[in-house]
Order: structure tokens, then C-alpha cells, then sequence
């Protein structure tokens, strides 16, 4: 009788997906910006092999550069670097400070948190702390697939993005980076992910290998600038340290880069309505007296 109660959930909510990342044939694109729009171009992830690492089977993970530089008008194309990475039933793992650390874990409830690593180029400010928000179900090529929706509480790294889908990884770039610096090379956000036996995932209006000028990710950590709840449900708050009665402009963009919504206000708070958009991910630039306070993304559901 459990049996056929089993076999009869799994007939109606479609197939549910047993973790498996990076696979032989997996590859990943990412749109990116480097000076202000100077590069444009994307990442390409793909798995080049596998290597024993610390007594752990890891997929070797190439990222490769490919672009344009507007400034001397050529294209490029480079492997700009090495990634390590293993996973086991709901945990994915990546390789920093000569030690591994948890990147993903999809068993994860809300509450749930774990630290992440920043880049090797800044070790004395590299850690943060994941905090879950939020878990769902996502259903991507008839297989569903749990999602993460997040935040960082603590250090200067963070995902850019909020969500994380299971077998893909993050929606706007794989591993955390320094969130309060400039460049180098801004990633995100995720346009397709591939492999053989899932298929073709495609996240963005944007072709998978097309040069294309996304906006870039840019944020002052000292305005603590916060959204929530993120994913839009009803109305959520964009909210941040700054002075009553200075003037504040908020620029909202969709995935394509063309300009939604242009908000103006001289309070360190803005809502968000749902029923101004429609669904779908949203970046959004947060600017005061000609600088830039923030670039970060949102979800309408």
C-alpha cells in the first residue's frame, strides 16, 4: 500500500531529481561586465575532468573569458581560472583556502546556515555566513528541483544572487565574490545551463553564446542595503543606511537590460509592488546625487 501511495505522488508531481552537479557533459554561461561596460561578454563553465583532491573525487571546472573590449575594439577568448568541485546526496562542495567548503546544501530547511569562502586574492576579510530564507520546488524540463531563496548575515562575500536551484546552482553566478569592491569582471546573471542527460535550461531571454551587456554588479556593503521579502509576493521594502532628506533614485531593469521603472525619494526606504511588474527576476540600480549606492536583483513570483 506505501508503495503504490509512492509510486502514485511521483506519477503526479513529475520526477523528482537525485542531486547530481557538474556532470561530464555540464556547462554553465554567464553574462558579465567589466568597467562600467568597457568588457562585455560572458563566462563559460564547462567540466574538463576529474582529480583527487584531499581524499575527495572533485570535477575539475574551467571558466573561460569570452568578450569584447569596446575601448580597442577586439574580442577575447582565455581560460581565467580553476575550479574544484565535488557533491554528495544534498551537499554541494568547493575548494578555497586549501580546504573545502559547503557551496550548496539542498536538504537545507529555513534557518539553515553554513559559511562561505570569498576569493583567494583577499584572505583577511573572506568569510560570510548563508542564512536560508526560504526552500520551494522548482519544475525545470518536467523534473522537479528544490530551490534555496537566501541571504549573508556576516563578512563582505556573498552569492549575487537570491536563488539557487538544485542540479544549476545559483541563478546569477556559481560561487560567492566580494560584494563591496569594483571588478574585476562583475558575473551574472546565469543565462543557460546544459548537459546531456537534463538538457538545455535557459534562464534569460539572451542567447547562451551571444556577447551582450548586462548590468553591473556594484555594492557599497556600508549602506547595508537589504530587500525583503525577496521574492515578491505582495509588497516588499528596498531599505538601507542613509540620510532622511537626501535624494535617492532607484533604476529597475529587466533581465534584457531595458529600464521598467525609474523611482525618486528622499527616504532611505522604497516599496515594491508586485502589481508593477510582471513575474520574473529584475535588477535594479540605487543611486544618490550621481553615485551608486547598490546594484542588486529581486523576484517577483
Amino acid at each position: 500500500m506505501k508503495l503504490t501511495t509512492i509510486l502514485i505522488f511521483c506519477m503526479f508531481f513529475g520526477k523528482i531529481y537525485g542531486q547530481q552537479f557538474a556532470p561530464n557533459s555540464a556547462v554553465w554561461n554567464y553574462t558579465y561586465n567589466y568597467s562600467l561596460g568597457t568588457h562585455i561578454g560572458y563566462y563559460k563553465f564547462t567540466i574538463i575532468g576529474d582529480t583527487l583532491l584531499q581524499s575527495k573525487s572533485c570535477k575539475i571546472i574551467e571558466k573561460r573569458n569570452i568578450g569584447f573590449n569596446s575601448i580597442n575594439q577586439t574580442y577575447y577568448n582565455y581560460v581565467d581560472g580553476i575550479e574544484y568541485v565535488y557533491s554528495d546526496t544534498d551537499k554541494v562542495y568547493y575548494f578555497r583556502f586549501n580546504q573545502f567548503f559547503t557551496l550548496y546544501n539542498f536538504a537545507a530547511t529555513a534557518g539553515t546556515s553554513w559559511i562561505i569562502a570569498g576569493d583567494n586574492l583577499f584572505p583577511n576579510d573572506s568569510l560570510a555566513k548563508v542564512v536560508i530564507d526560504s526552500v520551494g520546488l522548482q519544475t525545470i524540463n518536467t523534473i522537479n528541483l528544490r530551490t534555496l531563496f537566501l541571504h549573508t548575515d556576516s563578512g563582505s562575500f556573498s552569492f549575487i544572487g537570491n536563488k539557487i536551484i538544485e542540479k544549476i546552482g545559483d541563478n546569477t553566478y556559481m560561487f560567492p565574490i566580494r560584494m563591496n569592491i569594483t571588478g574585476p569582471d562583475w558575473p551574472g546573471p546565469l543565462r543557460c545551463y546544459y548537459d546531456s542527460s537534463f538538457g538545455l535550461f535557459q534562464n534569460i531571454s539572451v542567447s547562451c553564446d551571444t556577447l551582450y551587456n548586462g548590468l553591473p554588479i556594484i555594492n557599497r556593503s556600508d549602506y547595508n542595503v537589504k530587500i525583503y521579502p525577496n521574492p515578491v509576493n505582495s509588497i516588499s521594502t528596498l531599505d538601507w543606511n542613509g540620510n532622511i532628506g537626501e535624494n535617492y533614485t532607484l533604476n529597475i531593469y529587466n533581465y534584457l537590460g531595458k529600464m521598467v521603472k525609474i523611482i525618486t525619494t528622499n527616504s532611505p526606504a522604497i516599496e515594491i509592488s508586485k502589481s508593477d511588474f510582471v513575474k520574473g527576476i529584475y535588477f535594479y540600480r540605487l543611486t544618490s546625487n550621481k553615485e551608486q549606492i547598490s546594484v542588486g536583483q529581486f523576484e517577483i513570483n
